[in-house]
């Protein structure tokens, strides 16, 4: 699911960022916009389902990086507006932040997943021309989110279920409302919100409102955790294997099943904050040759590397498509581009 559902979406992501750079008319501009919110979505719903597969397995960690609070709340309004829009109800952000306090550190994309969940069950639960509230305000130690709606409310016997496994509310209005509902969903935005903050708590009274409230942290940018254990206690490992594959030795470390990670991730990881991290890697041949690992590239950074223009990025990428819109990007920036379609195939051309 993680690779065969994301690798597509990614694609469409990436075509219609490509789209957006020629010149539209309104309409098509609008509709661009909109497959783009639903795109957005949907790979909210499948980090969903890989979610709950790693929290069941003990496998889940936070990845902390550097935010604006705001911009992110306005964001995820934005995706749900049109589908609150078409039931009729508002949808009002409440800001309340210092300037100095929306810069963060947390892990961004687990609180986006937590407000879209909160958001899709207010737009369902509450009927035609309703209200919902997203107040956002700062406390003594954390930020505090509140998501209101003036919906069909919970009865208090249900309540106790809402943070369970599976733990779906059964009853007519319910089943009108979210009849393809599992009841998986609060059961993941608990998980998270106990390491994102201090947890989620829920006040509501039928068919009068509910309001979900949860606290975010300002976590330390190493506060990474892996399976529930600190980075530090698998922190060298992982140097070890970043180290390895930056040398161009390949002899990978024996691996916990604690330091599964993404290479990608790792390499991002350990930046500290660099968009790129200028190395040495040894050729077949045995000749040493310098590369530019980036965790995102532009083509000031490029220059900034120290290339000319004879020398190129490097794609590798098994998927046809996925070099054809990477290409594409770098040709728009007049930035000189090879292909491989594996491993064995870029070596060759290094």
């Amino acid at each position: 699911v993680s690779h065969e559902f994301r690798t597509p979406l990614n694609l469409l992501c990436n075509m219609i960022e490509n789209l957006k750079e020629e010149q539209l008319s309104p309409s098509s501009a609008n509709f661009l916009e909109l497959g783009e919110n639903s795109i957005g979505l949907l790979k909210v719903y499948v980090g969903d389902l890989v979610d709950y597969c790693l929290l069941r397995n003990d496998k889940f960690y936070l990845n902390c990086t550097l935010f604006n609070v705001s911009k992110l709340f306005r964001r995820c309004v934005e995706m749900l507006s049109l589908k609150a829009k078409d039931k009729g109800i508002s949808i009002e952000l409440a800001l309340d932040l210092p300037e100095a306090e929306e810069v963060i550190s947390n892990d961004q994309s687990r609180i986006q997943q937590v407000l879209i969940n909160l958001l899709s069950n207010a737009i369902k639960f509450t009927r035609k021309q309703g209200q919902i509230t997203v107040s956002v305000a700062k406390t003594t130690k954390d930020i505090l989110v509140s998501v209101a709606d003036n919906g069909i409310g919970i009865r208090k016997e249900d309540q106790a279920k809402l943070f369970t496994e599976y733990g779906r509310i059964i009853d007519d209005q319910t089943t009108v409302l979210n009849p393809q509902g599992v009841g998986l969903g609060l059961w993941i935005c608990k998980r998270f919100c106990d390491e994102i903050g201090s947890g989620i708590s829920v006040d509501s009274e039928y068919m009068r409102g509910t309001t979900f409230s949860f606290t975010i942290k300002n976590l330390d940018l190493n506060t990474r955790k892996y399976s529930g254990v600190p980075l530090s206690e698998f922190q060298e490992t992982i140097i070890e294997f970043k180290e390895s594959i930056l040398s161009g030795s390949m002899a990978f470390p024996a691996f916990s099943e604690h330091t599964n990670l993404r290479v990608a991730e790792l390499l991002a990881s350990f930046s500290q904050g660099n968009s790129s991290d200028s190395r040495q890697i040894c050729r077949p041949s045995g000749d040493m040759l310098p590369m530019t690992f980036a965790t995102c590239l532009n083509e000031e950074q490029y220059l900034l590397a120290g290339s000319n223009d004879d020398t190129p990025i490097l794609i590798v990428d098994d998927e046809p498509v996925n070099r054809y819109i990477l290409k594409n990007f770098c040709d728009r920036m007049n930035l000189p581009v090879v292909c491989a379609c594996d491993g064995s195939e870029a070596l060759k051309m290094l």
